[in-house]
């Protein structure tokens, strides 16, 4: 450990019905032979651990290793695999390999994305409203709002446009709002009366049908807003990428070819 002052990668066990003999013996006796390729040593081993809270039905094993990749490596090595299918002849458990935090890490840390990737968050408010948070990143928060019968991932065109810019977002966001208008308009004049109707002839029935249709219409209009503005981000992005220079026209002639210097024989 003298040479490991911060671990870059881990190996927890947690082992219960442990049973002792010969079996426990050889994989002790091989375990530290598999680990020094990988400059592993054990951080917990055992021990008395106090508990002090909840309960702890297994010992647990925490061995480090100086690379981030370390723990898978030394698991995958076939010295291990044989100790590991010997283990499990004399005790249950499980086997975790997770990597280490960098020593600036903060507890917030975790709430951000890493690599690039998103990090999808739950959180309910008072009211029991749902709320999923996709960090992708800093910046500016954007709220995007979707209505009944669709999802989060419906706003997945629009997203990585709106990371380079978030004025790409306005053309569906407009025609979404402009058909919602639209039909909020058609609503009230047709809406009540078609309620009337069907209430009529149908009873509460003939409602929810009206209520029914007025809903997908409503899931269409929003949908269609989308993919509208999703259509316009490619063809802008197909644009953008057509007017970028290639790389080497300039030195190219009018033809393309590239031209020659004449030389002296």
């Amino acid at each position: 450990m003298e040479s490991m002052t911060r671990p870059a990668s881990y190996a927890v066990g947690l082992l219960h019905d442990i049973q002792p003999g010969q079996g426990l013996q050889t994989y002790l006796s091989g375990i530290d032979a598999t680990l020094a390729p990988y400059g592993g040593s054990f951080l917990i081993h055992g021990g008395s651990p106090r508990v002090v809270e909840g309960s702890l039905p297994f010992g647990v094993i925490v061995i480090g290793f100086p690379d981030a990749d370390g723990a898978q490596h030394w698991y995958d090595s076939p010295a291990y695999q044989q100790l590991a299918a010997l283990r499990r002849t004399f005790a249950q458990g499980a086997v975790v390999l997770c990597r280490g935090e960098d020593a600036g890490h903060r507890a917030l840390d975790i709430l951000f994305s890493r690599g690039g990737g998103a990090l999808m968050i739950h959180h309910v408010t008072e009211d029991g409203t749902r709320l999923v948070l996709d960090d992708l990143g800093e910046g500016d928060p954007v709220v995007l709002l979707h209505g009944w019968s669709l999802d989060r991932t419906c706003w997945e065109h629009q997203v990585p446009a709106l990371r380079v810019c978030w004025r790409h977002l306005v053309p569906g966001a407009l025609a979404v709002a402009a058909g919602t208008l639209l039909l909020v308009k058609l609503s009230n004049l047709v809406l009540p009366g078609q309620i009337d109707e069907q209430v009529a002839e149908y009873g509460l029935i003939g409602a929810v049908f009206v209520l029914s249709i007025w809903l997908m219409v409503l899931s269409a209009v929003l949908l269609g807003g989308t993919l509208l503005g999703a259509v316009l981000i490619q063809r802008r992005a197909q644009a953008t990428e057509a007017r970028a220079p290639v790389p080497g026209a300039e030195a190219a002639g009018p033809t393309g070819a590239h031209p020659t210097a004449n030389t002296v024989p």
